[in-house]
């Protein structure tokens, strides 16, 4: 029994060529405690919420957000404008204001970006048509937004590493990815 579930986010790119607004997400009680906490520390950071951003035409965002049962939220953004790749890191929540830090892949980012599309990060489904999850104490969740002109698409996974999918352990590999080339904070 998991009595305080924590959120990890993991911001995923999994649209393609957006002729018209369109927003794909699961609505649980999970993602909504998820996303109160990733639109607080997007506010601290003076961000415009990912689902309604305008972006560029050809242009993309991923953000990888972390909140643990705490109430510590951390999180990884990443995209592309033009041929142009930028990262950031930030943290914040527990009582502590946000902090933001530029980051970018030891790799490099197009192997890097190369690796996490071959992970799935883009077409991984939501857990929640996967069946029945594990529950831990003091766990976390990954969710996954993704940004594409004018698509947005969300998807999340409750401590992927301990989920029997094997689609939970492509989002444990993708989480590992973003941990040993963009860190955490």
């Amino acid at each position: 029994m998991n009595t305080s579930p924590g959120c990890a986010i993991v911001l995923a790119l999994a649209l393609a060529g957006c002729a018209s607004p369109s927003i794909d997400v699961v609505s649980s009680k999970r993602m909504s405690e998820c996303f109160a906490r990733i639109d607080d520390l997007t506010a601290e950071t003076g961000w415009e919420s990912l689902r309604t951003v305008d972006l560029p035409s050809g242009s993309f965002e991923i953000r990888v957000w972390s909140v643990d049962a705490f109430g510590h939220t951390l999180g990884i953004t990443f995209g592309r404008k033009g041929s142009e790749w930028s990262g950031h890191q930030v943290a914040g929540g527990a009582a502590k204001g946000a902090t933001v830090r530029t980051v970018a892949p030891r790799s490099g980012w197009n192997e890097f970006w190369a690796r996490a599309e071959s992970l799935g990060i883009l077409t991984l489904p939501d857990s929640s048509a996967l069946g029945e999850e594990e529950l831990l104490y003091d766990g976390w969740t990954t969710v996954v937004e993704a940004k594409l002109g004018g698509k947005y698409r969300a998807y999340h996974y409750y401590c992927a590493i301990a989920q029997r999918w094997a689609e939970a352990q492509k989002m444990a590999e993708i989480e590992e990815l973003i941990n040993e080339e963009l860190g955490r904070p």
